[in-house]
């Protein structure tokens, strides 16, 4: 039983990690590729640089997640009143 099985792992091609380990970053960066450009586009549409660097001028110092969203544009639903 010994013996078949290591014919069968003998049979098989080799695997040579390198190009496996290239090919699957190479799929991880084709699937992932796209966030920083939305992100980036949320970012500006949100004016969220003007927000961060108003803040930053009259505060001068640390500025809380809480303090940047309380200055985020707020949608305009017709729906909500």
């Amino acid at each position: 039983m010994q013996g078949s099985t290591e014919k069968q792992l003998d049979d098989q091609p080799s695997i040579n990690r390198s190009e496996d380990d290239d090919a699957c970053l190479y799929a991880m960066h084709l699937s992932t590729s796209h966030v920083l450009d939305m992100v980036l586009k949320a970012a500006v549409e949100l004016n969220l640089f003007n927000i961060t660097a108003r803040l930053a001028a009259i505060t001068d110092a640390y500025m809380s997640t809480s303090e940047i969203a309380s200055q985020l544009p707020t949608p305009r639903c017709p729906f909500s009143a």
